[in-house]
C-alpha cells in the first residue's frame, strides 16, 4: 500500500484507475492495487445471483406440506441435470431453478412459484429463424446490450432455447442450432417461433451468441440471455377492455346474427367476456383450438383419437408412383434401416424392447417384453391373399423396401413368443397379395434416442414418434387413407374384395 499527497489544488482520484483503487484517507489518498481474485459482475449476473437467493430465502419459509409437494413432483416427473443427464434434479434444485427462470423472465418482484402442478405437460414442437412474424420476440436492446452491434443478412449465431412450464416444475430439453439471420431491419433483431399445435402455458427462455461461422455447433459461454417468448392464447389476443366505446359513447356489442361487431344503444360499457362467449363465431374457433390441443398433444400411452392395431396395406402401396409419406423426409423403411433396428435392439434388451408390455394386444407369454424402445409394436398380424386376419395378437409385421430386387419386398416380424427379431424377403408376386403393417421413419439431426415427438397424416391423424439410434420411427402402426396429393388409396371393405390383390389396397374392417 501507498500513501500520496497532492498539491494545493490538485482533485483526488476515486474509484479504480488503471489496476489501482484510489480512496480518500485522513492524509490525502490512499493507493492500493485491485485484488485478482475480486469478482467483476455484469448486470445480469448481478440480477441471477438476487434470484437465486430470493428463491432459497422462499424455500426457507415455506412449509414442510410445500416442500413434499416438490420432492414427490422431482420423483414423478424426472428431469436430468444439465450437466450429467445421468442425475436427476431433486425437488429442492427443480424449485431453485423454475423460481430462477420465473424471475429472469419476468423480473425480481413477480410472485414465485410456491406450488407445482402434478398434471404432465408434453414438450413441444417448434422450429424458429432470425426474422419477424406474428410469433416474434423483440432481442434488439438486450443483444446490443451484451454484443455491442446487431448481425447482418446471412450471418450465422448460436441459439439455445429452454423451454419450461409456467404451470408445473417441468422443463424440458434445451434446443440447440446455428441460425442464420434471414431478415434485417433498422431498429430491431427478432427471434420468430413456428409453434405446432396449442403448447399453452409454456415459455421460452432464449439465448443468442455473437456472430460466428455456421459451422459452429458448441454454445459453451458465448451465449447471453435475449428474453422469453410465450405464446398466447385466442382469448389473450382477443379480450377488449369494458372502457372501449363506439359512436357517441355507445358500446360495441356482437351483433344480433352472431357473425360480427356492431354500434350497440346505450353508453358507456364495452365488449366484455359475456357478450364474446355469446358469439357462434367464437364458440366455433375455441371449440377447434379445444379439439386441436386434445389431438396434437400426445396422452401417456394412447394416440388421439385411439390407435389399436392400425390399417394394413398390400406390397404394392410401397412401390406406387404416389408413395403414403407426404413430406418432412417422412419415407418407407429400408432394408438398412430395418437391419439397423434389429442391430439396435438385439443389442438393447433383444426384439423384446420393441413390444409393448401387456396381454391386451398379445398372446401369453409375450416373451422378453419390455417396450423400453417406446417402440410400442402390437401382435397386429398379417391379412393372407384371400383377405382372411391370420396371427392376431401372434405377429407384428412391417413391410421394408429390398436393398437392390424390385421385384421383392422385406417383412420384419416380432413373435408373441419369441423375444427376439426375424425378417423375410419373399417375392413380389407372393406379397403383393399379402397385408402387413407400415411404420414410417426418416432421419431427424434435432432429436437423439429416446427422445418423442408427433406425426400427422395426410388424413389429419396424429401419431407418435420415438427416436431410437439413428431414425424417428412412427410409435403406432399407420392408418393412412390418402396418397400425399389427398387422393385417396382403394379401400377392401370386406375380405372379398382383397382376393389377390396387386394394386395399391389398405384394409380396415378388422381392426
Amino acid at each position: 500500500m501507498a500513501k500520496i499527497k497532492y498539491a494545493a489544488g490538485l482533485t483526488a482520484l476515486l474509484n479504480k484507475h488503471f489496476g489501482f483503487v484510489f480512496q480518500p484517507n485522513a492524509t490525502n489518498q490512499t493507493m492500493k492495487s485491485d485484488s485478482n481474485g475480486a469478482r467483476t459482475r455484469w448486470t445480469r449476473q448481478t440480477q441471477r445471483q438476487q434470484g437465486l437467493m430470493k428463491a432459497i430465502r422462499n424455500w426457507r419459509i415455506m412449509s414442510a406440506v410445500t416442500k413434499a409437494n416438490w420432492v414427490t413432483f422431482a420423483a414423478t416427473y424426472p428431469q436430468a441435470s444439465r450437466r450429467n443427464p445421468a442425475i436427476f434434479l431433486s425437488g429442492y434444485q427443480l424449485f431453485l431453478k423454475r423460481n430462477h427462470y420465473c424471475f429472469l423472465n419476468h423480473g425480481i418482484d413477480c410472485d414465485f412459484m410456491e406450488d407445482p402442478s402434478l398434471d404432465e405437460v408434453f414438450s413441444p414442437d417448434l422450429t424458429f429463424s432470425l426474422t419477424a412474424s406474428d410469433n416474434s420476440l423483440d432481442v434488439t436492446e438486450l443483444y446490443i446490450s451484451n454484443f455491442g452491434i446487431l448481425p447482418k443478412l446471412g450471418q450465422f449465431v448460436l441459439i439455445k432455447i429452454y423451454p419450461m412450464s409456467e404451470t408445473s416444475g417441468q422443463f424440458f430439453a434445451p434446443i440447440e442450432q446455428t441460425i442464420e439471420v434471414q431478415e434485417v431491419f433498422i431498429d430491431g433483431l427478432f427471434v420468430s417461433f413456428d409453434l405446432t399445435g396449442l403448447n399453452e402455458n409454456l415459455t421460452f427462455s432464449v439465448y443468442l451468441s455473437k456472430v460466428c461461422h455456421p459451422s459452429i455447433k458448441y454454445v459453451g459461454t458465448k451465449i447471453r440471455y435475449m428474453g422469453c417468448f410465450t405464446p398466447k392464447t385466442f382469448l389473450a389476443l382477443t379480450d377488449t377492455p369494458d372502457s372501449l366505446a363506439g359512436e357517441a359513447g355507445n358500446p360495441i356489442i356482437v351483433n344480433p346474427a352472431g357473425d360480427g361487431l356492431v354500434v350497440g344503444e346505450g353508453g358507456g360499457g364495452g365488449i366484455t367476456c359475456e357478450d364474446l362467449v355469446d358469439c357462434p363465431i367464437i364458440i366455433s374457433i375455441l371449440t377447434q383450438l379445444g379439439n386441436i390441443a386434445e389431438s396434437v398433444i400426445p396422452i401417456v400411452g394412447s394416440s388421439i383419437p385411439p390407435i389399436i392395431y392400425g390399417n394394413v396395406y398390400s406390397g404394392a402401396c410401397l412401390l406406387d408412383s404416389s408413395p403414403i409419406p407426404s413430406g418432412d423426409n417422412w419415407r418407407f423403411p429400408s432394408y438398412a434401416d430395418m437391419l439397423n433396428l434389429k442391430i439396435y435392439a438385439n443389442s438393447n434388451g433383444g426384439g423384446g424392447a420393441l413390444k409393448e408390455v401387456n396381454l391386451l394386444y398379445w398372446l401369453s407369454p409375450n416373451s422378453g417384453a419390455t417396450n423400453t424402445l417406446l417402440f410400442n409394436a402390437r401382435g397386429s398380424g398379417i391379412l393372407n391373399n384371400n383377405g382372411a386376419l391370420q396371427q392376431l395378437k401372434s405377429y407384428f409385421a412391417f413391410w421394408c423396401l429390398h436393398p437392390s430386387d424390385v421385384n421383392s419386398l422385406y417383412t420384419f416380424y416380432l413373435r408373441y413368443d419369441k423375444s427376439y427379431t426375424y425378417s423375410l424377403s419373399q417375392s413380389l408376386a407372393y406379397q403383393l397379395s399379402y397385408g402387413r403393417s407400415i411404420r414410417l421413419c426418416r432421419e431427424n439431426a434435432l432429436m437423439s434416442t429416446g427422445d418423442t415427438g408427433i406425426y400427422v397424416g395426410n388424413n389429419g391423424q396424429i401419431y407418435r414418434t420415438i427416436f431410437i439410434d439413428s431414425l424417428e420411427w412412427l410409435a403406432d402402426n399407420l392408418c393412412e387413407t390418402l396418397y400425399s396429393d389427398l387422393s385417396p388409396i382403394p379401400l377392401a371393405e370386406d375380405a372379398a374384395s382383397w382376393d389377390n390383390p396387386t394394386t395399391p389396397l389398405y384394409a380396415d374392417f378388422m381392426y
